[in-house]
């Protein structure tokens, strides 16, 4: 019986840490996508216009190139260090580069559905 009690309580004493620890431990998604997208950006560049020359003009913000998004596109991930500029700021010197078409934030968030039509609703005959 003495020993009954005693699984019981070590029983419980791990439930009870273990609980506590998943608490102190538990991160959200929106937290978690939030911080793994912090301080990257996707730019599309102009036609014919080269990373390199961007990651030159931007090197005092630790500008980086780090993979393709869309090569039909020409559009790219890059990084920067968040210490040295905010999103907003960089994000709008970029906007008014000459090599870059559009500088976005990365986002996660997807916005809700929208119904595309020509907003005719004639039918036309098929022959």
């Amino acid at each position: 019986m003495n020993l009954f009690k005693g699984i019981l309580i070590f029983l419980a004493v791990v439930c009870i840490s273990c609980n506590s620890n998943k608490k102190a431990t538990e991160v959200t998604v929106e937290e978690g996508m939030a911080k793994a997208l912090s301080g990257k950006l996707l730019v599309t560049l102009l036609e014919g216009k080269k990373v390199e020359v961007l990651e030159a003009s931007f090197a005092k913000y630790d500008l980086k190139h780090k993979s393709i998004a869309s090569k039909s596109q020409n559009q790219h991930l890059f990084t920067f260090n968040k210490n040295k500029i905010s999103d907003e700021d960089l994000l709008k010197k970029l906007n008014r580069n000459k090599v870059v078409y559009l500088a976005e934030p990365l986002s996660y968030e997807v916005g809700k559905p929208q119904k595309f039509s020509s907003g005719k609703k004639a039918k036309v005959p098929v022959k």
